[in-house]
């Protein structure tokens, strides 16, 4: 991890918002938390796109809401507001390190703020190359995840014989 950065010189991480169950309506947006998508809501607290970090019971958890979301108070979102980098690079760092590490917290396991902002990361390269390196990553993801609906539909094709 020679000349990593910490994560806070890239991102500032803000705290998810309370949205009890009886308050919650459908509409165009996910709402997210720590374990992912958790249902929908007519209004979203992130621009578009966000990056959501599992705080507590996932912790450390990563997704993407290529839309934005109404992300709940038991995850982080990052957007463009605090962001400094792509996006889509940053998902893909903060995807291939280890949020998890030690949970801070006594009883349910939790990501404080602070250790997640001193999370070590790669130096962004240049916002071009940034960008490329994403693509590519999506594109990669996208082949990879056809390949493995395919290998589901074959697998299920011959238990039905």
């Amino acid at each position: 991890m020679r000349n990593w950065i910490p994560l806070k010189r890239v991102t500032q991480l803000q705290y998810g918002s309370s949205l009890p169950a009886e308050y919650r309506t459908d509409g165009p947006f996910p709402v997210m938390g720590s374990g992912g998508k958790s249902g929908t809501y007519p209004h979203r607290n992130t621009e578009d796109p966000a990056i959501i970090v599992g705080r507590k019971g996932s912790f450390g958890s990563v997704h993407w809401a290529p839309h934005g979301a109404f992300v709940i108070d038991t995850a982080y979102f990052a957007d463009k507001r605090r962001s400094s980098v792509d996006l889509r690079w940053l998902f893909y760092c903060l995807k291939a390190i280890d949020l998890k590490g030690p949970s801070q917290d006594v009883g349910v396991p939790g990501l404080s703020r602070d250790t997640a902002h001193s999370t070590k990361i790669p130096p962004p390269p240049p916002l071009d190359e940034q960008r490329r390196i994403a693509d590519f990553l999506d594109a990669e993801t996208a082949r990879i995840d056809q390949l493995a609906a395919l290998r589901k539909e074959q697998d299920a094709s011959l238990v039905k014989r």
